[in-house]
């Protein structure tokens, strides 16, 4: 499988792959954080360890598995994904901020 190269593209192929990658990131950021946000729930609380171990675990794939894909279309969109994903992070971290 080849990667995908921005010079072979249009303008409009390059604005939607740019624009596919920033939601990519903004939407793993927000299955990461909520999954985060349970698997602390569940150590804190009274839930079993294989359930939070599992929500890491997830959490972990779930994000590794965004780079792996946005890194085949190469760096402007991974830049872009990952952008996107510390901004939704930084996001809710100030949220959860405000709200303690």
């Amino acid at each position: 499988m080849t990667p995908i190269t921005l010079v072979q593209q249009g303008p409009f192929a390059i604005a939607s792959l740019m624009i596919a990658a920033f939601a990519i990131g903004v939407i793993s950021g927000v299955l990461h954080c909520l999954l985060l946000w349970r698997s602390v729930r569940t150590f804190v609380g009274n839930g079993s360890l294989r359930r939070a171990a599992g929500a890491q675990t997830l959490r972990l794939i779930l994000v590794t598995a965004m780079l792996a894909v946005i890194s085949r279309a190469g760096v402007l969109p991974l830049f872009l994904a990952l952008l996107a994903f510390l901004v939704v992070r930084t996001a809710v971290i100030r949220h959860v901020a405000l709200a303690l």
